[in-house]
């Protein structure tokens, strides 16, 4: 003015309005607001949140709503005068909404809080831990597991178009059952909610077996074909050591349906051998047929060596014939390690000599935990229910533990419920302890007049015929035994000849039938022996002795081995062993 005074203070600015509420549907954060683009006051995009309001889709962008209040407006002033006071927000339904990287955090104006998962839209697939950047490029399953991100996001999948596969994904992995040397077409959709949000489909293979052969990530075998490209690999490589320490594991039950089946070759001009580890992992091969004709050695495997390992395995039904050295599991054997494997019914014929249910011709190795049940084995010599033949000559140890065989043998010379005929002119030790045997066992010579006794028969519960320096312990015998020859509880024939000194120790057996066998040793003596038993460690269970003695004896001599016997229950056999290591 003239005289210079100031001019009046302009009026406080009104109250803004209330901010809108936020509706209160069920929450579900689009790409506007968690994928880094944010909506400010002007409505326009901006890539970092406004300072002054949020705004919120529960319809995938379609309507945004404002969840925080707007500023009040400002005060007019004077010419001269102070500007006016800032009005107060309006409420707000939330107090904050930060931006926590991989989610969104939500605290409410009453301060509860709450917060919801970020996501993108998409899926990220990788082979074997490397993420595919071309998903119209075939995917060889061969190379490894088919996995996608986020782990979390509701994920299925199918096969639309390839016979005999089958997909499913679950926790961020695609589990596919291909077919080796055929390609499929496989539709994997990401939904949220019950909405497709995409869609994917992809052209996958599989040039060779799903994994890498370690103990980690084994090669894995889902079905008969697999089971085939195994033994074919074998047999076609150049190199005789085909999955040299490569571990292969079944990931459920193969039912080959008669199918020929053997992995690995024995001939006189061509010998190949599987090195590596099979992992039953709990399954069953059923439908096993071999017909060997006159090969040397004839089984599942023909033959194993030191550096193979056949665990956890049953064979179901199995029908195995072949002139010599045949079973179940493996013609041959030296060195191998085979523990927790069982054959469970069908017939293992050998028209010429040896036959095993497990291993017929058992040069060296360690057979463990094993049991042969309501199977048929027929030999012309050296008849086993576990181990046909074990002659250790080769300068390596021999075990056979916790093993048990309730069926049915017949062999025309040495019979045994564990082993058909076992010695030992090595250095090196050969045991068989913890085992028991059931079922039937019979000694006859076929090519000999029923009339005329051969001294050479020999039928044993456990052994038929033991010789030089190997050992028995701890084993039983409820078999029904018959031979035309020597039959002992636990062994048929403990042989002298030659300097041996077998022994046996802590045996227990009994038998349903009174009239043989009479002693637990058979005989004792050189081959021609035909009388001399006796009870040298092999003890009779009857009014004296009762199963619950045996027990205690055998599980006194087995204290520091790891397996130790308990009473069975029902219509299992009197003693069952078991592993105090959990095996």
């Amino acid at each position: 003015g003239q005289d210079g005074k100031p001019g009046a203070d302009g009026e406080d600015g009104e109250d803004g309005e209330d901010g809108a509420p936020a509706p209160v549907p069920q929450i579900s954060l689009g790409s506007t607001l968690t994928g880094g683009t944010y909506y400010g006051l002007d409505g326009k995009k901006q890539t970092t949140p406004d300072s002054t309001a949020w705004y919120l889709s529960v319809d995938n962008g379609t309507t945004w709503y404002r969840i925080s209040g707007e500023k009040g407006n400002t005060g007019s002033t004077g010419a001269t005068g102070p500007t006016g006071p800032t009005g107060p927000k309006g409420d707000s339904l939330f107090e904050s909404v930060t931006d926590k990287g991989d989610y969104v955090e939500f605290i409410l104006a009453n301060g509860t809080s709450f917060t919801v998962q970020k996501y993108n839209g998409s899926l990220t697939f990788s082979l074997n831990g490397t993420a595919l950047t071309d998903l119209t490029k075939a995917i060889d399953l061969a190379d490894g597991a088919l996995t996608y991100t986020p782990a979390t996001a509701e994920v299925s999948a199918r096969i639309l178009d390839g016979e005999g596969w089958s997909a499913n994904a679950e926790n961020g992995t695609i589990t596919i059952k291909g077919v080796i040397g055929s390609e499929a077409l496989l539709e994997v959709t990401l939904m949220d909610n019950g909405r497709v949000i995409e869609t994917y489909r992809l052209i996958i293979e599989q040039t060779g077996l799903q994994g890498e052969g370690t103990a980690a990530a084994p090669y894995l075998v889902s079905s008969p074909a697999e089971l085939i490209y195994v033994a074919e690999q074998v047999k076609n490589s150049s190199d005789s050591y085909y999955y040299y320490k490569k571990v292969i594991q079944l990931t459920q039950d193969i039912d080959l349906e008669g199918t020929e089946l053997t992995i690995g070759i024995y001939k006189d001009d061509e010998k190949k051998y599987f090195y590596g580890t099979l992992d039953g992992n709990g399954h069953s091969i059923k439908g096993l047929k071999i017909n060997g004709g006159s090969q040397e050695y004839v089984g599942l495997f023909p033959y194993l060596t030191k550096y193979a390992t056949v665990k956890n395995l049953t064979l179901e039904n199995p029908i195995v014939e072949g002139e010599e050295s045949v079973a179940a599991l493996a013609g041959g054997s030296n060195g191998c390690t085979i523990e927790n494997c069982h054959v469970k019914g069908g017939k293992i014929t050998s028209t010429g000599q040896i036959a095993g249910g497990i291993v017929a011709y058992l040069f060296s190795g360690n057979i463990s935990n094993c049991s042969v049940e309501g199977t048929t084995i027929e030999a012309v010599s050296n008849g086993g229910g576990i181990a046909g033949f074990v002659p250790s000559t080769r300068s390596n140890p021999v075990s056979i533990t916790a093993c048990y065989f309730n069926g049915t043998l017949t062999s025309d010379e040495f019979a045994g419920g564990i082993v058909g005929a076992l010695f030992n002119n090595s250095t090196y030790d050969v045991t068989v302890q913890a085992c028991y045997a059931s079922g039937s066992i019979s000694g006859y010579m076929k090519s000999d007049n029923e009339n005329n006794a051969n001294s050479y028969i020999a039928t044993g519960g456990i052994v038929g015929k033991l010789q030089f320096n190997c050992k028995v312990s701890a084993c039983y015998s409820t078999a029904n035994l018959s031979g035309k020859g020597t039959n002992g509880g636990i062994i048929g024939l403990l042989s002298t000849d030659q300097g041996s000194d077998p022994t046996v120790s802590d045996c227990y057996w009994s038998i349903s039938s009174a009239s043989v066998p009479t002693y637990g040793i058979g005989a004792k003596g050189g081959n021609s022996a035909k009388d001399g038993g006796n009870d040298e460690g092999a003890a009779k269970v009857d009014a004296t002795t009762t199963w619950s003695a045996a027990k205690d004896a055998m599980n006194a001599a087995l204290s520091g081995t790891g397996w130790q016997y308990e009473e069975g229950e029902g219509e299992t056999f009197p003693l069952v062993v078991v592993s105090l290591q959990g095996n």
